[in-house]
């Protein structure tokens, strides 16, 4: 029904139907279900035994695959990535003026991940004076606590830089405000270049006194605190769903969405289309 729909009362506000909605979807259904395949597991001690169903190993829509993912993806960014120096967590948002672009054409959201990280090697370098390199890992999420579209980024990086020689500096300050000036151009200059926005836009957002565009520092986790490491590491690919906060009435046939401060109340397909807002088009293994 909800495939069958989706062109007359959703494409317009979600964008057309991907093909990779309707195979996440469909993986996600097929999930943990007994008929679909399963493993025998056996204690060669006492005998016990049970089985354990196939998982759909879904990235971004099945929160129990993508929890298990997130704690796999934490413990080998935290042992076998990451130097044991300092890292910060930072946050980067978009003005809600452009948003929409992003949704409607999902390889922008690629670009988004190069702002970030040339704003930080740019005011890296220009504080170290010479060709240094930050480490970042950067992920894009795209949704807000009422699942809305929401596009922004975290990125877990190191609280200093490397030389062409491997050699750690550490930052003593780093300004988030000169980051966000940086970001906030290079994000205007790439929708100019493609022709999505007006150097009008463009001037009108540089007018306003609070642009959109923003870089937040989340917390500075010192060397060696793989506990916090992991923990803003498994953050970076959080699914967009939690089932503590899904609920489901039985008597008006409204999908019931609990956020950090207010509920949310959605007709089913409509939840769904929300949903699939979320699906990335990139099949990562």
């Amino acid at each position: 029904m909800f495939i069958n729909s989706y062109d007359d009362y959703f494409q317009e506000k979600y964008g057309f139907f991907r093909p990779v909605v309707k195979s996440e979807m469909e993986k996600y259904l097929n999930c943990g279900i007994l008929r679909n395949g399963f493993i025998r597991i056996r204690c060669p001690e006492c005998k016990e035994e049970y089985l354990l169903p196939f998982s759909c190993k879904d990235r971004c829509l099945c929160p129990s695959c993508t929890a298990k993912r997130s704690v796999l993806f934490a413990d080998f960014i935290a042992n076998e990535v990451i130097e044991p120096v300092p890292h910060r967590h930072l946050v980067f948002s978009l003005p809600k003026i452009i948003r929409p672009y992003f949704k409607f054409d999902r390889k922008l959201v690629m670009m988004l991940s190069r702002c970030a990280y040339e704003s930080v090697k740019e005011i890296c370098q220009t504080l170290f004076e010479k060709p240094v390199m930050p480490g970042m890992i950067i992920a894009v999420q795209t949704f807000s606590d009422n699942l809305g579209w929401h596009p922004h980024l975290h990125a877990l990086m190191t609280d200093g830089v490397f030389d062409e020689n491997g050699k750690f500096y550490p930052l003593q300050h780093i300004s988030l405000s000169y980051i966000k000036g940086v970001f906030e151009q290079e994000v205007l200059i790439g929708l100019r270049m493609k022709e999505l926005i007006s150097e009008e836009t463009i001037k009108l957002i540089k007018s306003w006194q609070h642009t959109g565009f923003h870089v937040h520092h989340e917390t500075r986790i010192s060397a060696g605190d793989t506990t916090r490491i992991e923990k803003v590491a498994s953050y970076l690919i959080r699914s967009p769903i939690s089932l503590e906060r899904l609920s489901y009435n039985d008597q008006n046939a409204n999908v019931t969405y609990q956020g950090k401060r207010d509920v949310y109340n959605f007709h089913p397909l409509t939840f769904l289309a929300q949903v699939s807002l979320h699906i990335a088009n990139i099949e990562i293994s």
